[in-house]
């Protein structure tokens, strides 16, 4: 089930999708099509954003007016969110506003990140105004569903039993393997395993591929999660058997059957997390909804949809 409270979320804090608001008080010459509570948007920025949502999708024309009672209500609902923080003093400091920005700015190095914007036609400080936003609405979301309740064991034991086909599992395969650059450098590690040494010390010594630390180790895999050749070869071998030699485009492979799993129900202890995880998420869902109810209701909402629909035929 796709997670409720990160599809109203969405929307809201990616930043290529949303512009930021300069919200306040309208200009004299211009008419608000959205008022939250003493907070004004004029036509012009609410269609600014409708523009940035369309562009980013990569929706039509018809596709926006289609949808546009969705995009008018995730503008509606960062902007009550946004209000809550004011009301209620939440912010972003500047240290936590630069360790963000640093953050990103990893994943693009040099002068990459000004590239894309570029290419998206962003302004960098109107990135940076996006960016300031998402954190305000995470933090100020995550502050309001702070006192979300602790899951029971009751309630994990009870959503277990109602839902156990949801934890049925197929036959998997842990398994390991060492990879070498010549056919010759793998017949001697087979020499070697053939005399009693072990496989995963051996991995670590002479295979080239990047789980060797790990003394070759790849986890856990069911049919049709390897590579048709691999798998047919792997999946035919019993318990501490080692494959014969498979070539790749890699190199030369042997693989070891660690140990099997047999299709069936996955234990209870072994799917607590997972079910604390569900349950926490389906609970955070439901205060999350109450919460945006509860503030339309301290927020008035004012929402002029049709003329904003009039000045969006007129600009296509």
């Amino acid at each position: 089930m796709f997670n409720l409270y990160l599809k109203n979320y969405y929307l809201l804090i990616i930043s290529s999708l949303l512009c930021i608001f300069s919200c306040g008080v309208v200009p004299e010459d211009e008419e608000a099509a959205i008022t939250i509570g003493e907070t004004a948007i004029s036509k012009k920025e609410v269609l600014h954003e409708i523009e940035h949502i369309k562009y980013d999708m990569g929706l039509t024309a018809l596709e926006v007016q289609e949808g546009i009672d969705s995009i008018i209500n995730k503008i509606v609902e960062k902007n009550l969110i946004l209000e809550y923080g004011r009301r209620n003093g939440i912010s972003i400091s500047e240290e936590e506003f630069r360790t963000a920005v640093n953050e990103v700015r990893q994943d693009y190095p040099g002068d990459l990140l000004n590239e894309v914007l570029l290419k998206r036609y962003i302004d960098i400080n109107e990135w940076e105004k996006n960016l300031h936003d998402e954190l305000l609405v995470k933090k100020i979301v995550d502050t309001a569903l702070a006192d979300i309740k602790m899951v029971t064991l009751d309630e994990v034991k009870t959503y277990y039993e109602s839902h156990m086909e949801e934890f049925r599992e197929p036959r998997r395969f842990e398994i390991r393997q060492i990879v070498t650059r010549t056919r010759e450098e793998m017949d001697n590690i087979l020499a070697l395993l053939s005399k009693g040494e072990d496989m995963a010390e051996l991995a670590r010594k002479f295979s080239i591929a990047p789980e060797s630390e790990k003394g070759g180790l790849l986890g856990w895999f069911a049919s049709g999660d390897l590579e048709e050749t691999i798998e047919k070869s792997v999946f035919a071998l019993k318990q501490r058997e080692v494959s014969k030699i498979i070539e790749s485009p890699y190199g030369f492979h042997v693989f070891e059957v660690i140990s099997v799993k047999e299709e069936g129900i996955r234990a209870l202890p072994d799917s607590i997390k997972e079910i604390e995880s569900k349950i926490t998420m389906e609970n955070r869902e439901l205060m999350y909804t109450k919460w945006l109810d509860g503030l339309r209701m301290q927020f008035p909402v004012s929402i002029k949809e049709m003329e904003i629909l009039a000045d969006m035929k007129m600009e296509d």
